[in-house]
């Protein structure tokens, strides 16, 4: 399974593809503007993941505010 670039999934779309020592897997980015980790390519398509964090437990987008403090 090879994701593309820009290919979305819920909330997340893929920004690049990373060689760990697990295999291959993929930076991810949510429409909330969080950037998250990598993610694996199954998670991704069987739905398992679509949001990041933020959105996930508060159930709506984070702020940019939420983002900014998370970064830092």
């Amino acid at each position: 399974m090879t994701l593309e670039h820009g290919e979305r999934f819920g909330q997340l779309t893929v920004l690049d593809k990373v060689k760990t020592s697990h295999g291959w897997r993929y930076r991810v980015g949510c429409t909330c503007g969080y950037s998250m980790g990598l993610e694996s390519a199954k998670r991704l398509i069987s739905g398992r993941i679509t949001s990041c964090r933020k959105c996930r437990t508060n159930g709506k987008p984070a702020t940019k505010g939420e983002v900014n403090k998370e970064s830092t």
